[in-house]
Order: structure tokens, then C-alpha cells, then sequence
């Protein structure tokens, strides 16, 4: 016998006060066609019969991670939950399937319909359940990946403005879905690193993403303890188990000091001599100017002259 089944029989014997919950059938199998429908009853036995509330579920928990999205809603539940008082013993649900065009992978895919009662029983907490075995046969023929739910996501750009020393500055990544599917708790990890030393590691929020959706991840980051200069950051965005990287720069720029007697002189000696410079070429201009016209008016002849001195 089953260790875990052993274990909950030892409890029923040993605990007559404590109910237990069984499920029939127990296993359902199907094979797979383009967009079939099915169903099929499902028999809750409480048992000895007593008042309790109990809760019909769907798991997925027995499916690789990769088609869970795939399988998501196929099964629909007349029923939710059921309440048992001391007279019954049986209660029945239907149960439909609902399948899809196709999936991704081929073989054999199991999912579980279960009953579960949660109570406290003394100084006892048990969960007493029991679940049908849903298998579903893919065939090579209806697998392909074109049925796939494709999860996607890219990074847009990262954004660091500079900070003085002391200030903080808001890190900022903008992602965007390119999955058909939604994306829960996306988020990033910034390690900071100052040449090949990290220093820090900051985390982000975490956000959900619709297909086609855009988002900020944001952290916040103190330059307070560390010196100016040009940082890296390196940046890991997660979701659903995968990730995407990019880098990008943060500079600190150090306090502005003030300036000394010596650099003020120098500053006002470097106005002076730029203003004389100035000077110096606007009156060359004029020099230029006048020789030129002193050049024009010797090159006119004599009549020009008596022209000009008769108007």
C-alpha cells in the first residue's frame, strides 16, 4: 500500500471523528481530437456521512511546465464546491472537457480533478482529499509547435540619469510583452559594480504584463556610500522562469567645490585678456577699413574729383 494512502487510512481508524473524502472514478482517459467535446460525472463520497463544506478543484500540477498554459480552462466545473450534512453520503458533478485545436507536445498529459476538506479536528489540522487522474492521449499528428503559448519578453531600454554624490536616482527598465500568453511577476535584479567589483545589488518592483503590454521595473538607488565615477550595472530581467540581460552606466558626480583666491585671478586675467583680444582685432578692422578707403579715394581720377566737387 502507498505510504501517503497508508497514512491517511491510519488516521480514519484511529480518528473516528475525523471524515474522509473519496472521488470515482479514478482515472479517465481520452484520446485526443481537434476541438472535442466530453465529460463525465464525478462522485464525491463523504464519508461517514457528517456536515462539512468541500471545495472541487482543478491541478495541474502533474504537467510540464512548459504546456500548463495550453491546458488552462479545458475543464470546466458544473460545480465549485459542495455541503454535505449528516444524512448524505454521495454527492455527483459533471465535469466537461473542452479541448483545443491541438498542442504543443505529443504523449501523454495528466491532469486531476480533486475534493478537499480542510478542518481542525483537536490538535489535528488535516487536509483529506482524494483526485481523478484526467489523461489526455496527443497523438503525433495533432502535436506541433504552432500550438504553443509562446512566452516573450523584451527589454526596450534602461535608463540611469547622473546623480551627484549623496542623491539618489531612480533606475529604470521599460519591458515590453511579446508573449500571447499573460506574464506575472516580472521583475529585474541590477548588480552595480565599480570595474569588476560588485558593489551592490538592487531588485526592482514586480509587475504583470498583458500581451503586447509595456512596463517599468524601478529600484532606487543611493550613491551616499560610494565615491564618484562611472558605475556598471548589470541587469537581469526574470519572468516565467526565463530571462533577459542588459547593461548600461550610472555616473556620480562629485560635489562642485568652491573656487579658491588663485583660480578666481585666474579667471579674471583670462576675461581681461580675452576682452583685449577682442579689442585688439576690432581696432585692426578699423585700420583695414580706413586704408581701404584712403587707397579708394587716391585712385579717382581728376574729373571724378571735379564731378564729386561740383554736386
Amino acid at each position: 500500500m502507498h505510504t501517503k494512502a497508508f497514512f491517511f487510512f491510519l488516521l480514519i481508524v484511529l480518528l473516528p471523528n475525523v471524515s474522509a473524502l473519496g472521488v470515482s472514478p479514478g482515472k479517465v482517459e481520452i484520446n485526443f481530437l481537434p476541438n472535442l467535446n466530453s465529460s463525465f460525472i464525478m462522485s464525491v463520497v463523504n464519508s461517514p456521512a457528517r456536515v462539512q463544506d468541500v471545495k472541487i478543484y482543478v491541478s495541474y500540477s502533474e504537467l510540464d511546465r512548459d504546456v500548463v498554459e495550453e491546458f488552462g480552462g479545458i475543464i470546466s466545473l458544473e460545480k465549485e464546491s459542495l455541503s454535505f450534512n449528516e444524512e448524505e453520503g454521495t454527492k455527483t458533478l459533471n465535469v466537461a472537457l473542452n479541448l483545443p485545436a491541438g498542442f504543443s507536445k505529443q504523449g501523454v498529459h495528466e491532469l486531476r480533478v480533486g475534493a478537499m476538506k480542510e478542518s481542525a479536528e483537536g490538535q489535528f489540522s488535516i487536509v483529506a482529499g482524494n483526485e481523478i487522474r484526467v489523461l489526455i492521449n496527443v497523438s503525433e499528428e495533432y502535436a506541433s509547435d504552432k500550438y504553443a503559448r509562446i512566452k516573450r519578453l523584451k527589454i526596450l531600454n534602461m535608463q540611469s540619469p547622473d546623480i551627484k554624490k549623496g542623491d539618489f536616482s531612480n533606475i529604470t527598465i521599460l519591458v515590453k510583452s511579446e508573449s500571447d500568453v499573460s506574464l506575472p511577476e516580472v521583475y529585474a535584479k541590477i548588480r552595480v559594480l565599480k570595474g569588476s567589483d560588485e558593489i551592490t545589488t538592487l531588485e526592482t518592483n514586480k509587475i504583470s504584463l498583458e500581451p503586447g503590454e509595456e512596463g517599468f521595473l524601478v529600484t532606487a538607488f543611493n550613491s551616499q556610500e560610494f565615491s564618484e565615477g562611472t558605475l556598471l550595472l548589470d541587469a537581469e530581467v526574470f519572468y516565467d522562469s526565463k530571462s533577459e540581460k542588459i547593461q548600461g552606466t550610472l555616473n556620480i558626480i562629485g560635489e562642485e567645490k568652491p573656487l579658491t583666491e588663485t583660480a578666481r585671478l585666474s579667471k579674471w586675467v583670462v576675461f581681461i585678456i580675452v576682452l583685449f583680444v577682442i579689442l585688439l582685432i576690432l581696432i585692426i578692422i578699423l585700420l583695414i577699413f580706413l586704408l581701404l578707403r584712403k587707397k579708394q579715394d587716391k585712385n579717382q581720377n581728376p574729373a571724378q574729383k571735379v564731378n564729386s566737387q561740383n554736386l
